[in-house]
């Protein structure tokens, strides 16, 4: 058995509490004196076994003078037996050297674990030198943490570090940070549901911020929020190695999307970014989808069960309009309505990257799914697989499904067919149902000032009345003075239906200013 020496076992220490040093070097001490006495006594046996060998050889060698009917070897034979003793003796000294190192680093990690007062992991000594070291749901917690950490620093076989679900805590998210920032081997890392924190992912950053190693790292489930994105920004911009990232189950919301976008609109290593289960909305999420946007070396985005609504199904649509890398998006579980939809459907038309594009369990209907398969449909597109599950659709859905298999093949999920159940009449208010008289799924950008047109002329709301002065010489008018002649003119529209008045209008322009010359001529 070895240990590792005083000065590398010092360069360890500092994982642990500064008053776990002596002891620990103790340990270590006590277990080099007791390997120096096992040496001694291997080669005091060693050398009374050469010694009765050199006798019997004289023996032997006594015999063969005497016996004149045996032939004596020649010069080749006896080059071939020196190889064949100098083999074996090659091929040990090579075990020894690993098992040195084993030792070594079991050493450690016992005296580690008796300071802290922690049962050693009997399934980390055993795979401690595992190309992938698994050390999942084992509750090592924050002092198994610090114990693994020590050992690790100086391993060079694990490339791949899983300690998924270990309730690490902050502490223990210190001591293994401190360790990857030592070790040069480990590449991927997997830190998931251990609630790292506030405390844990500042050092979890600071750490990539250093390290040019690692390029996969998951921090899903691990209590981030807003006051952690500004850390997770500054990580994201310096570190040039990592290409995925998991940042799902967390807290992120109102505040994090304007901070991590920027930041994720730069760094062009990053190609598979997870930020799904999140809280990211309206202002905060438009931004994250402008990053993304912007990143033109993403390949996979997730951004499911976030609640953006139609409020940022624009910015989605503009993520499928201008990236050109994009292979994988997964906008599922966001309460995109049929507006959404229709918008999304059109930026699909232009699209000739996407290949798979997940938007089921939303709140469109057919209309939606409709816009959709048929944005997939355009001759630009290549999408190969639609998940549009829990969408209900109708026998037209499948009609054009059929027609698009039959251009090229394409994998549809959708939800129920409609046509094989009897529908019930659903109870619901005459808002739900109508917007501007016209029903709601029929609303789109193209028809929008069409629909309060006729509808202001049915109502005999006189809107051309205070319109008139505040358009330029164009007849156009900036969107927020023309809700504001639609206030006053005595139209009234709820908060939801004004929001999504104004986003319908700002998409059926590229400028701020519509034309109104309808309500004037």
């Amino acid at each position: 058995m070895a240990t590792t020496s005083s000065d590398e076992a010092n360069q360890m220490m500092p994982v642990l509490e500064e008053e776990s040093v002596t002891d620990v070097q103790h340990g270590l001490e006590e277990v080099k004196s007791i390997t120096d006495q096992e040496n001694e006594g291997h080669t005091g046996e060693q050398e009374n076994e050469d010694e009765n060998e050199d006798i019997v050889d004289e023996n032997e060698d006594s015999v063969d003078e005497n016996d004149d009917s045996e032939d004596e070897e020649t010069e080749g034979e006896r080059e071939v037996k020196k190889k064949e003793d100098q083999d074996p003796d090659t091929d040990l000294e090579i075990e020894e050297e690993k098992s040195e190192f084993d030792s070594d680093m079991r050493g450690i990690y016992m005296c580690a674990c008796k300071h802290l007062g922690v049962v050693p992991c009997s399934y980390f000594l055993r795979h401690l030198n595992d190309k992938e070291l698994k050390l999942r749901h084992h509750g090592l917690g924050k002092l198994g943490a610090k114990a693994i950490a020590l050992p690790m620093q100086s391993n060079t076989s694990t490339l791949i570090l899983d300690l998924h679900d270990n309730w690490l805590e902050a502490e223990g998210g210190d001591a293994i940070a401190s360790m990857l920032l030592e070790n040069c081997y480990i590449s991927d890392v997997d830190l998931s549901d251990n609630r790292l924190g506030s405390r844990g992912i500042e050092s979890v950053c600071n750490m990539l911020m250093q390290n040019t190693v690692i390029q996969n790292i998951n921090l899903s489930g691990n209590e981030i929020s807003d006051h952690d994105a500004k850390i997770m920004a500054d990580a994201i911009n310096e570190n040039n190695r990592i290409r995925h990232l998991n940042l799902s189950h967390n807290e992120f919301s109102e505040k994090a999307g304007s901070i991590i976008g920027p930041a994720v609109s730069e760094n062009e290593t990053i190609d598979n970014l997870n930020l799904s289960w999140n809280h990211f909305r309206r202002t905060s999420a438009i931004k994250l989808c402008e990053g993304i946007s912007e990143n033109m070396g993403l390949r996979k985005v997730n951004l499911s069960m976030n609640g953006f609504d139609d409020d940022v199904a624009f910015a989605i649509s503009d993520i499928i309009k201008k990236h050109h890398t994009l292979l994988i998006l997964d906008v599922s579980y966001n309460r995109i309505s049929d507006p959404g939809a229709l918008v999304i459907g059109k930026a699909l038309e232009v699209n000739d990257v996407l290949k798979t594009f997940k938007i089921g369990h939303n709140k469109f209907g057919v209309e939606g799914a409709k816009a959709i398969l048929q944005g997939i449909s355009s001759a630009n597109s290549i999408v190969e697989e639609l998940d549009l599950s829990c969408v209900e659709v109708d026998k037209e859905f499948l009609n054009m499904t059929k027609e698009l298999v039959k251009i090229r093949p394409v994998k549809v999920i959708h939800g129920p067919i409609l046509s094989k159940f009897i529908i019930k009449k659903r109870m619901r208010s005459e808002d739900d149902a109508l917007y501007f008289d016209v029903p709601k799924e029929t609303v789109n950008p193209s028809n929008i000032l069409d629909l309060v047109y006729n509808y202001c002329i049915k109502n005999n709301v006189e809107v051309h009345e205070f319109l008139e002065g505040k358009c330029d010489e164009k007849k156009k008018v900036e969107i927020p003075v023309f809700l504001s002649c639609l206030k006053s003119a005595g139209l009234l529209l709820t908060e939801d239906q004004t929001k999504l008045l104004n986003i319908l209008l700002e998409e059926c322009t590229d400028q701020t200013s519509i034309d109104v010359s309808i309500f004037l001529d």
